[in-house]
């Protein structure tokens, strides 16, 4: 067939019906802003908490998020990963046969939670990720952006008036705020006594730094604005916070744009000279001690709980096979101040069998996503190291709704054989 013959019939056939109809691109662009507004709304209210009596909570972005994934699975006809499904069911069978077979000690709600929080997960969109996944990330980085001048803010404030710290959202009753959570503490303890921002709406300061290096990365991935860029690194670095920065020095090695790795380096750099110029640079200074001292947040983060999941291997081998129990690893006796991170809580509470079930639901999620290496990296690290993710559900929920319900890479579509 020449260059200039026409189509084959049977490729243009194929081509048109496969032009999406105006009821179908409707409802990819609400199920998009459904997605956008899940993470907005999950991390935005992760402060916020529905009192039940007593002691207990509800997380509010709980609540928020189940509503976006019912909203979502109505739009989608409740599309969801058949691999997920399966994956999910054996982990949830696994805790529950664990929880009334095995332990004598366990926390129902905590079982009951692993349910509410990962089932919604099996959930999927089916958008593009080639046409909607920068539009999502844009809606995200704006929101990054804003909570990073908003941390910049604090700090500033606090600088030119020690001791006023700016935080509205304090002043709702503490019955209505999530707890056992470090809201507010100093940089340096004794030394620099300047409040750690935490953006006015993030639970943690810790947790602010992980978003405003998220909507950095996504930056670095998608658009490449030189203010953007400029205004992330330096809020950044005004956390003094190093899961954030963790989170972006990891994925920056996956970054093939060099032009962009060296102007993110080149910002990074300035920002450290100024903090370093202004009389700060030993918070920073201090915390890369940290992993070998206890008691400190790095210690605690990334050395204790690993230390800790060396406990059961000189226990019985039922504990080592099925752990102590579901929200049993805070009752722990074993001598350590520990913030345990999804792998050594799952290993912990539900042993060997458990983190194997697990491991399997995790495959699922983060295997073969459609996304630029550099954010699937970034996801990992956000979900694995960065924070107490397991049953966390502003970070699992902001998780799905930033890859678009776990979306996979596509495979390419068969080339038709030309006419003869």
């Amino acid at each position: 067939m020449s260059r200039g013959d026409a189509a084959p019939p049977v490729a243009w056939a194929h081509n048109r019906s496969a032009r999406p109809s105006a009821v179908r691109l409707a409802t990819d662009h609400l199920t998009l802003a459904l997605c956008k507004s899940q993470v907005i709304t999950t991390l935005l209210l992760s402060r916020f908490a529905v009192p039940l009596g007593g002691e207990r909570q509800l997380p509010l972005s709980f609540l928020v998020g189940l509503a976006h994934f019912g909203v979502i699975a109505v739009l989608t006809g409740g599309a969801f990963s058949p691999r997920r499904l399966v994956a999910t069911a054996g982990v949830v069978a696994v805790v529950f046969l664990e929880t009334l077979l095995v332990h004598k000690h366990f926390s129902i709600l905590s079982a009951a939670y692993i349910l509410a929080v990962y089932s919604p997960l099996v959930l999927t969109t089916a958008l593009d990720t080639d046409t909607y996944l920068p539009r999502l990330w844009h809606t995200f980085i704006l929101m990054a952006s804003a909570l990073g001048a908003l941390a910049l803010v604090q700090v500033a404030v606090q600088v030119l008036h020690p001791g006023l710290f700016i935080d509205p959202i304090s002043l709702v009753p503490e019955r209505f705020l999530l707890a056992n959570y470090n809201t507010t503490y100093p940089v340096l303890r004794g030394v620099l006594d300047l409040l750690k921002p935490n953006g006015m709406f993030m639970v943690e300061p810790s947790i602010a730094s992980q978003v405003i290096g998220l909507g950095l990365l996504g930056e670095l991935a998608f658009f490449r604005r030189s203010y953007v860029i400029a205004l992330l690194v330096a809020s950044l670095v005004s956390t003094f916070s190093g899961t954030g920065i963790l989170i972006v020095l990891a994925s920056l090695l996956f970054l093939s744009h060099r032009r962009a790795l060296i102007s993110v380096l080149l910002v990074a750099a300035a920002a450290v000279a100024l903090v370093e110029a202004s009389g700060y640079g030993e918070a920073f200074a201090s915390r890369l001690a940290e992993l070998s001292e206890p008691g400190t947040s790095g210690h605690e983060r990334f050395i204790a709980p690993f230390t800790a999941m060396a406990g059961p291997l000189d226990e019985t081998p039922r504990t080592l096979l099925f752990g102590h129990g579901a929200g049993q690893v805070t009752n722990i006796d074993n001598g350590l101040d520990a913030n345990y991170s999804a792998i050594p809580k799952v290993g912990l509470e539900y042993g060997f069998v458990g983190l194997a079930a697990f491991a399997v639901m995790w495959l699922t999620m983060f295997q073969g996503l459609g996304m630029n290496r550099i954010l699937v990296i970034a996801l990992i690290l956000y979900y694995f190291v960065a924070s107490g993710a397991l049953l966390q559900p502003f970070t699992v929920f902001s998780m799905w709704g930033l890859s678009l319900g776990f979306s996979r890479r596509r495979a390419p579509e068969p080339r038709l054989p030309a006419r003869p």
